[in-house]
């Protein structure tokens, strides 16, 4: 995991709580965080440190059409020497030097 993931999880939990009309999506978005806050605490997450913003800064210099996000969760992926799970290989196999391996493919 990254914690470029953990942003966007973030991210997207707290616009659902700020958004929320009632207040039972209000619980329903901090139970979401909450849960999202386990799952990263038991977790080896990935930092975007300085080896990863060089990474980020050659991929982000082919100009390909994908998210910033994403060109950041691929740069921790190839600094770090891992591969990536993804089921968006559309995007992210446009990366030159990251290894991708499709999770809803595995046995």
């Amino acid at each position: 995991m990254t914690i470029v993931s953990f942003h966007e999880q973030s991210l997207g939990w707290n616009t659902v709580i700020q958004s929320s009309r009632r207040m039972e999506q209000v619980i329903h978005g901090y139970e979401r965080f909450e849960l999202v806050l386990a799952q990263y605490a038991n977790a080896n997450v990935l930092p975007f440190d300085e080896r990863a913003a060089v990474e980020f800064q050659r991929i982000k210099a082919m100009n390909l059409r994908v998210g910033t996000m994403d060109l950041r969760i691929a740069a921790i992926t190839v600094a770090s020497g891992k591969t990536l799970l993804t089921r968006n290989t559309r995007d992210f196999g446009r990366i030159v030097g990251l290894k991708l391996d499709d999770w809803t493919k595995s046995p």
